[in-house]
Parts: structure tokens; C-alpha cells; sequence
């Protein structure tokens, strides 16, 4: 079985976020109604230097309201170790119990 790898994970006020090569962002475009919610689009953007953007845009139309969200998903190393606290490390994290089975 293939050993799962894991990522070290950062922590500044409600951010969490994890190492890559550069600024990882997501931006989700939701379609609103009175009774329902739809996702109508989501991508991935990447940059060399962090944005500064509204977390949440929302823009009343008739029958509905579309909003867009913007998720900010990792930074490089260096920049983390600066700014942010370490939360989980590879080495110290919980490990599973194995099922014991018993007839």
C-alpha cells in the first residue's frame, strides 16, 4: 500500500494554508436563488506575490444573486515561516489504530 503524504499546514487568524511553489488562490462563482444554491464555475490561479482581495463579492440580479468567492490556499515555505504558525507537522501527526478483528 502506497504511504499517503501530508502536508504541512499554516495558521494566521482564519487562514489556513498550506507550502507550494507560489500563491495558490481559488475563485468559485455560486449562482443564489431563494430556495436553492448552484456552483457555476471554479478555478485555480497562481501567483509570485500575494493579492489583495475581497474574500466574498456578491451582486444582486433580478431573480437571483451571483457571488463570487475567493479562497486563498497556499504560499511558498518562506513566506509561511514568517508570517504564519506551523499547526500540523508530518512527524508528530496522529497516527490511526489498526482494526483489530475479533471472531
Amino acid at each position: 500500500m502506497a504511504k499517503k503524504l501530508t502536508q504541512n499546514v499554516y495558521s494566521y487568524k482564519q487562514y489556513r494554508l498550506t507550502e507550494c511553489s507560489k500563491f495558490l488562490y481559488e475563485v468559485s462563482l455560486y449562482k443564489i436563488w431563494k430556495d436553492r444554491s448552484e456552483s457555476i464555475d471554479s478555478q485555480f490561479y497562481a501567483s509570485k506575490v500575494p493579492l489583495k482581495v475581497k474574500e466574498a463579492t456578491f451582486v444582486k440580479m433580478k431573480d437571483y444573486t451571483l457571488a463570487k468567492f475567493v479562497t486563498w490556499l497556499g504560499a511558498p515555505a518562506d513566506y509561511l515561516k514568517n508570517n504564519f504558525k506551523l499547526i500540523t507537522d508530518e512527524g508528530n501527526r496522529r497516527k490511526r489504530k489498526p482494526r483489530t478483528k475479533t471472531n
